[in-house]
């Protein structure tokens, strides 16, 4: 399936901002209000379907599409919509700060490789136009679908384009890119080598891998000794009984080595200090219950049932940790950077 939005130049938006977003905590776009709940998320799951089934135009610079069968993002950890749509918004300054030091400029062609919903794409849109053109690119028919009914009425939507697709053989011609991104999908790679010698073959210019590294995650006011041992024992599960599609969750501290064994040049990578202190928005809330959901339940076959329930009691809503005043909550991103 190839789902594509036509594309011509459009002026930049965003011009004016708020005065929330000059002291430092912008206005979330249209589509990321804070305080949203699960039927405002599944009424954006509805209404993708319709505009996924519009028919689209292949453009030119295209190969035939590589046929194999390829997981949904149902099927891999942490990558269900929702838990995408949190994440994103509970991260959104800070994504815009890393798309800041990227250097992306007007007329520049990107690729988002592995674009999930399609979250990055409009901060993307802002810095390439007038004239650039941001492709996103993903596995989930989904995901695609719900990027191109959330983006329609975007003001650069005639800037975004996006395709279904296997990330590690893509329709694309060779150098037909300025700059090649991949955000967090890397540690579903199979074979690390060969998304990144994809990446490296489209692209004539940079590619930029943005990951995180979950060696680098601090929960307080938990307890320490609790906290390490649900790391140890996610740690100890993943690599015992590695999940199937897999996931590195250990992907971060990779990267840099695995751009230089790529072939890349120039290769650099820069940390990003994520935190979340009180009072915490919504979406921060929901996407640290989430996670620390996920590490208790990836953890709980080398748990004891005693740490196990004193880790969900925790987290439970009734614990009002997220509410506590010196609740803080820090972990470590990394862009790594090549040139091909």
């Amino acid at each position: 399936m190839l789902v594509v939005v036509e594309s011509a130049e459009v002026a930049t938006v965003w011009a004016r901002r708020s005065a929330a977003e000059r002291e430092g905590r912008p206005q979330l776009p249209c589509g990321l209000a804070d305080g949203a709940d699960a039927e405002f998320w599944e009424l954006h799951r509805v209404r993708h379907d319709q505009s996924a089934k519009r028919t689209f135009t292949r453009l030119p610079g295209r190969r035939p599409l590589a046929r194999r069968a390829m997981a949904t993002s149902d099927d891999l950890q942490l990558s269900s919509l929702g838990w995408l749509l949190d994440h994103h918004e509970a991260k959104y300054f800070d994504r815009r700060r890393m798309v800041d030091d990227l250097g992306l400029k007007p007329g520049d062609a990107v690729l988002d490789l592995g674009c999930g919903p399609g979250l990055w794409a409009p901060m993307f849109a802002e810095k390439v136009a007038p004239g650039g053109r941001v492709t996103g690119f993903d596995l989930s028919n989904e995901l695609i679908g719900y990027a191109v009914s959330r983006l329609a009425d975007h003001p650069l939507h005639e800037n975004m384009n996006f395709e279904v697709g296997n990330f590690e053989a893509t329709s694309f011609d060779d150098n037909l890119f300025d700059a090649v991104f991949l955000g967090n999908c890397c540690c579903y790679a199979s074979d690390l080598s060969v998304v990144l010698g994809e990446a490296m073959r489209v692209s004539r210019g940079r590619v930029f891998s943005k990951d995180f590294d979950g060696g680098a995650v601090i929960f307080h006011p938990v307890e320490e000794h609790l906290a390490a041992k649900v790391m140890e024992a996610a740690a100890r599960a993943l690599k015992e009984n590695p999940p199937e599609p897999p996931f590195d969750n250990f992907i971060g501290q990779k990267m840099h080595g695995a751009f230089r064994s790529a072939g890349f040049q120039d290769v650099t990578t820069r940390p990003y200090v994520i935190q979340m202190t009180s009072p915490l928005r919504n979406a921060e809330k929901r996407y640290l219950t989430k996670n620390a959901t996920w590490l208790g339940t990836t953890a709980e076959p080398y748990l004891s049932e005693d740490d196990r329930k004193r880790w969900e009691a925790t987290f439970d809503p009734a614990s009002g940790i997220l509410d506590d005043e010196n609740f803080y909550f820090c972990m470590v991103e990394m862009i790594t950077v090549g040139r091909v």
